[in-house]
């Protein structure tokens, strides 16, 4: 929250070090109080993003009311945002531009775990080309039953398709959390659903999941 300072205060809340960049927004037009607010707020956004590595901002450029800030590996973008109710609050987004470092050692481990070892659902030899699928059997339960009829609501069939995504992915799940730590992430880019039957509340559903096709970057 963007509070009025006087500008001695500012200098002791940013320290001696960083007086030549609070006077350097101020001389691109900033007020005082915005110009300290930018730093502060980055200062804050960079510490957290580099688990308190990161002291030396430096100023990168302006786009209307946000300024961007630099430190080594990190982008700091900071802008005003006004709400419904309040004063006018600053923004702070620090950025990591470093390329994340995957260990192809623990790749190696993960991936030699056998695909057999699922804790929920098993394999089949019974896919459409005969090859081995992953097939998981549940029933309904109250929360799926969302309708007055006693149906499966059609968002039910998209929540049922991302947990079964995550089960398949069970045996290599460390090495995709690994991933995901170093800032590689997993989307649907696309998907398609047809419903050629209704399903019922005493019903038992059969999922099943096999690999059509492979694609994508180096057929990841």
């Amino acid at each position: 929250m963007v509070i009025p300072r006087q500008e001695n205060e500012w200098h002791d809340l940013l320290g001696l070090k960083r007086i030549p960049l609070l006077e350097e927004l101020i001389a691109r037009g900033k007020t005082t109080d915005f110009a300290g607010y930018h730093i502060w707020c980055a200062l804050e956004a960079l510490r957290k993003a580099s688990n308190m590595q990161g002291q030396n901002l430096a100023f990168d450029s302006e786009i209307d009311d946000c300024v961007i800030f630099k430190e080594h590996n990190f982008t700091i973008i900071t802008f005003p945002l006004k709400l419904l109710r309040g004063r006018e609050r600053m923004v702070a987004i620090a950025i990591n531009e470093a390329k994340p470092k995957i260990q192809q050692a623990d790749k190696r481990q993960y991936l030699s775990v056998g695909m057999s070892h699922f804790k929920w659902g098993a394999l089949v030899a019974e896919g459409p080309q005969k090859q081995h699928i992953f097939s998981f059997q549940f029933p309904l339960s109250l929360s799926d039953n969302a309708t007055t009829t006693g149906g499966v609501y059609f968002s039910v069939y998209f929540s049922w398709l991302g947990k079964l995504r995550e089960m398949t992915l069970e045996p290599i799940s460390q090495y995709i959390a690994d991933l995901f730590f170093n800032g590689i992430f997993m989307v649907t880019n696309f998907t398609k659903t047809r419903f050629i039957a209704e399903v019922r509340n005493d019903d038992v559903m059969d999922a099943r999941v096999w690999i059509d096709k492979i694609s994508g970057p180096e057929k990841s």
